[in-house]
């Protein structure tokens, strides 16, 4: 079954892979890992203004912080990288 699915996305143009790609993370949802990453960036950083103002503004701003380079191997536990 995954490798029909694979083969059906082989025979899309890269726009189709694309959106098909995309439909399918929006069904999934954020990865459990990001959530926490998210929360975890959110109890440390949103009592400083420039994120707080961000995170009222942008809703998913929280989810975007945390998937950034910056975050990337941060330790949720200790905060370090």
């Amino acid at each position: 079954m995954k490798n029909d699915h694979f083969k059906a996305l082989q025979n899309l143009s890269a726009e189709e892979n694309f959106e098909a790609y995309m439909e399918a993370m929006v069904s999934v949802g954020p990865h459990p890992d990001l959530l926490r990453a998210a929360q975890f960036c959110k109890e440390r950083f949103s009592h400083i203004p420039f994120y707080a103002e961000r995170a009222k503004k942008y809703p998913d701003f929280w989810l975007n912080f945390a998937a950034g380079s910056v975050n990337i191997g941060l330790d949720p536990s200790t905060g370090e990288l």
